[in-house]
């Protein structure tokens, strides 16, 4: 019972992220969305658009830092000579 309900969530979460893509885009409107993925106020879908900016700012933070961090020995190496 719990993986159905597990699955329900993913799909719903799929649904979001496809969701936002398309208001990025410009290929939707919010309140085209609302109605294409049955959510009920404004505001959610304003939420929805923030946080999905927001987790694509920390996984860019992310892939800086781990960038970042594979180039100190090299770095070091330059400091040194």
């Amino acid at each position: 019972m719990q993986n159905l309900y597990m699955m329900a969530t993913l799909m719903r979460e799929n649904q979001m992220k496809k969701m936002v893509k398309e208001i990025n885009a410009g290929l939707v409107s919010i309140e085209q969305a609302m109605v294409k993925y049955n959510v009920a106020t404004r505001e959610a879908v304003v939420d929805r658009v923030e946080n999905f900016k927001q987790e694509k700012r920390r996984e860019e933070i992310k892939r800086r830092a781990k960038t970042f961090s594979s180039n100190i020995p090299n770095r070091i190496k330059l400091a040194f000579k």
